[in-house]
């Protein structure tokens, strides 16, 4: 068995949980960087931008493919897609 290290944002973003999509993409909550980090099945990183002060939490993923987190300073819950859309139900 092997473990490889994946780095998903900057130092300091707080990555605190994961969660996969249907197609392998691994969700990650960047709690202090106010984003969500997505890595892809062929291994690119990219990020969806949340409210920067909004500590977004423990991602699940939806039955529409869309990963959805609270936000824990703005008392939301958010909806994100892979694509970058993103809505909040306040």
């Amino acid at each position: 068995m092997s473990v490889r290290e994946i780095p998903v944002g900057s130092p300091g973003d707080g990555p605190y949980a994961v969660a996969v999509t249907g197609d392998g993409t691994v969700v990650v909550s960047l709690v202090h960087a106010g984003a969500l980090g997505l890595l892809a099945p062929d291994g690119t990183f990219s990020r969806v931008d949340l409210d920067p002060g909004g500590l977004p939490m423990v991602p699940t993923i939806g039955p529409d493919g869309a990963a959805w987190v609270t936000e824990n300073a703005t008392g939301r819950i958010v909806r994100a897609t892979i694509a970058g859309e993103v809505s909040a139900l306040d």
